[in-house]
């Protein structure tokens, strides 16, 4: 019976692990000593149980979490529960939707699941699938204005300024065409290369004259650009 109700527990427990995880610590305490109380009667029976009960409590909410996707917590801007994925083992750079769990967190202007991210272990140079043009995450960065920059965020981790898409462009290119000043000079500090040639010979300079961006241009022209 103590088993029984151990398991039912464990079931329970999943919803509070998943939906509120400071809820079910104190969930998880109180549960244990009420079930206590209701076998102390019976000592070795109440013992077994009681280890049943704590083990479902804490290995089934654990192995679940382990392979559940981050993408949905990253869309709805919880940090708090892609914390608690990562460090059950979700994978940082899985490829659900058509993009790395990085990418959507760039795109959600979210800088603090970003670096958590980074630093459980995902891949700053991962790519989209080949449907969404085999993108890299600082693509996405390159024309974003968000409070903290992604861009420079993303090179700290080891990005690639010069990494190309199916098209043959890089993130500089991305930068110029949606008129990301900062984005542009971080990446030219970071050594993008502004002779670097798409698959239809456009430079990034070209792209700068095509926008009409005067500042870009002569950011481009400057001695210091590599």
């Amino acid at each position: 019976m103590g088993y029984l109700v151990g398991t039912v527990g464990a079931v329970v427990a999943l919803c509070y692990f998943a939906a509120h995880p400071v809820t079910y610590v104190f969930w998880f305490a109180g549960f244990l000593s009420v079930l206590a109380l209701a076998v102390a009667q019976h000592t070795k029976i109440g013992a077994l149980a009681l280890a049943a009960t704590g083990l479902c409590l804490l290995l089934f909410p654990w192995l679940v979490l382990r392979y559940t996707s981050l993408q949905p917590s990253i869309e709805a801007g919880s940090a708090a529960h892609v914390h608690l994925l990562l460090l059950c083992g979700a994978n940082p750079n899985e490829l659900r939707q058509h993009d790395t769990p990085l990418i959507a967190a760039v795109r959600g202007c979210r800088a603090d699941i970003v670096e958590e991210l980074l630093r459980h272990g995902a891949d700053p140079n991962g790519r989209s699938s080949a449907f969404m043009n085999s993108t890299p995450a600082l693509f996405d960065a390159a024309r974003m204005q968000c409070p903290m920059s992604m861009v420079g965020l993303l090179l700290r981790y080891g990005a690639d300024p010069n990494q190309r898409n199916n098209g043959g462009e890089t993130a500089l290119f991305h930068a110029i065409r949606f008129g990301e000043l900062e984005n542009t000079r971080q990446l030219l500090q970071a050594g993008a290369r502004i002779n670097a040639k798409s698959k239809t010979g456009e430079t990034p300079l070209d792209v700068a004259r095509q926008v009409n961006y005067q500042a870009l241009e002569t950011l481009l022209r400057a001695p210091t650009a590599p």
